[in-house]
């Protein structure tokens, strides 16, 4: 049984400028000093962090099953736009 607040997910805002903090375009700055130019706690941003990891990787699980029932997973070039992706 789950107590506490429920989840609210992660905001649109927050994987829009987390996507441009991944390519660099906030420059050298640090996790710790993007959640606070973001105005949110460090272990916010951990979460929202790790929860889209986990998007990413089920993606890709995905990806990966579909790619098997079309018998594309054995070409290498498939394996690498699968894991770049």
């Amino acid at each position: 049984m789950r107590r506490g607040r429920p989840t609210t997910g992660v905001p649109k805002e927050f994987i829009k400028e987390y996507i441009k903090f991944q390519s660099g375009e906030y420059g050298d700055v640090s996790k710790k000093q993007f959640a606070k130019l973001k105005g949110i706690p460090i272990s916010t941003f951990y979460r929202y962090e790790k929860s889209l990891k986990a998007i990413d990787s089920q993606e890709k699980k995905e990806l990966k099953t579909l790619a098997d029932d079309f018998g594309l997973l054995q070409r290498k070039e498939v394996q690498e736009i699968i894991e770049t992706c």
